[in-house]
């Protein structure tokens, strides 16, 4: 009769313990707290996120998805953000700044140690290979708005590219 006893004591905590985890991670799961963010201000990765943060303003889209054989996937503005810090870090939303980003197709062809043959954006700060930003005083962002681009970085010729608010 005791080895049943233990053996229902055993079975009761560790399904207790499971239940347990799963219910903080569900609470975890249901805060927006992403693992991979780190303190400090954000940048979307996509228009999903932006708009799950709540800080999506407007989208954009040019003539051609491809600017110079760079594939872009998303244009978007959305207010600046940042992830405060401590274990329930929590988003914070700037109401007077805000980022234009530029989310390129990953090109797995391409060899992205060469960057002296990609399209150099003017004025945008990468994050990384594929996201691109700058930075907007102001929350308003026109129907259209022009970008200069450089086709080569090797190169000075600057050509400006128009963009088109998506309705």
């Amino acid at each position: 009769m005791k080895s049943k006893l233990s053996l229902f004591k055993n079975i009761f905590y560790s399904n207790y313990s499971f239940l347990f985890v799963l219910t903080y991670f569900s609470f975890l799961c249901s805060c927006n707290f992403n693992v991979t963010d780190m303190p400090g201000p954000q940048i979307s990765s996509s228009l999903e996120s932006s708009r799950k943060h709540g800080v999506f303003i407007c989208d954009y889209r040019m003539d051609s998805n491809k600017i110079n054989g760079e594939s872009i996937k998303s244009i978007f503005a959305e207010r600046q953000y940042s992830l405060k810090e401590g274990l329930f870090g929590r988003f914070t939303n700037d109401c007077c700044q805000s980022q234009l980003v530029i989310v390129l197709n990953e090109d797995k062809t391409k060899n992205t140690s060469d960057n002296s043959s990609r399209t150099d954006f003017v004025g945008f700060v990468k994050k990384n290979s594929i996201i691109l930003f700058k930075y907007y005083k102001g929350t308003t962002f026109p129907e259209s708005l022009q970008i200069a681009i450089r086709p080569d970085s090797n190169l000075s010729n600057i050509q400006e590219l128009t963009l088109h608010k998506m309705p």
